[in-house]
């Protein structure tokens, strides 16, 4: 691949990200899995014990810091400020997603493993200001919608909730199914899909609830919905114990 080639995919793939974002994905990758977004190294175990570790998750994965509720919330509002959403009531209600974001606080990781076709995961507790019944109501209004960017292209969002296992422990769970293509405006670069597969689990009589999402990139790839719902299981047994 090409530098110029290698940009243009980091382009496409960063606009992708920042979709995910706008639906509720914590933590994304910038598409280069030599370095986390943020430009720190990796670390191979997380250092919270309510996260997971890297004995949890497959072999091969690096394990980074999540991003601050407040990084988030930033993210979130340039992004949503730079679009125009058909429903267009999605735009004020993502703002009001960034707002409930900014009110919480967080602690999370995300992994990833330097293969094209591995799922990148992510794990955060979140406390305050996002309850999964309130995901789930966004997601029930704003889970599909199309957002043009001016000057870089055209995103579709199609979701669809998924039923979590009848043995699944936590208080009340809401995961979605969610498939982001982006189609640049540039006619030279080329369309994008991802696939996130996010769950939000709720500690019961807390304000507090896990959130553990998968994801992958291409036409061709797709999630285990078995081992997502298996890392989500442990994510919340974790955080339970230790929380």
């Amino acid at each position: 691949m090409t530098s110029k080639e290698q940009a243009r995919h980091k382009h496409v793939t960063l606009a992708m990200c920042i979709a995910a974002v706008l639906v509720l994905v914590a933590a994304c990758s910038s598409g280069d899995t030599t370095v986390d977004p943020s430009g720190t190294s990796a670390s191979t175990a997380a250092t919270d014990e309510r996260l997971l570790q890297s004995s949890d998750l497959p072999d091969g994965y690096d394990i980074y810091p999540g991003n601050s509720s407040q990084e988030l919330s930033d993210t979130q509002m340039l992004m949503v400020n730079s679009r125009e959403y058909d429903p267009a009531e999605c735009k004020d209600l993502y703002r009001q997603q960034a707002d409930a974001t900014a009110a919480s606080q967080r602690v999370g990781i995300y992994a990833e493993k330097r293969a094209p076709s591995a799922p990148s995961f992510g794990d955060f507790i979140i406390r305050g200001g996002q309850f999964s019944t309130d995901v789930e109501e966004l997601f029930s209004r704003c889970g599909d919608h199309t957002a043009t960017v001016p000057g870089e292209g055209h995103i579709t969002v199609v979701s669809e909730p998924m039923e979590p296992p009848t043995d699944f422990p936590a208080s009340a769970t809401f995961a979605v199914n969610s498939t982001v293509e982006t189609v640049p405006t540039d006619p030279e670069q080329v369309a994008t899909k991802q696939q996130s597969l996010i769950g939000y689990a709720q500690f019961p009589g807390s304000d507090s609830v896990v959130q553990f999402y998968s994801e992958v990139y291409g036409y061709g790839s797709a999630i285990d919905a078995e081992q997502f719902w298996n890392l989500l299981r442990e994510a919340y047994l974790r955080a339970a114990v230790r929380d």
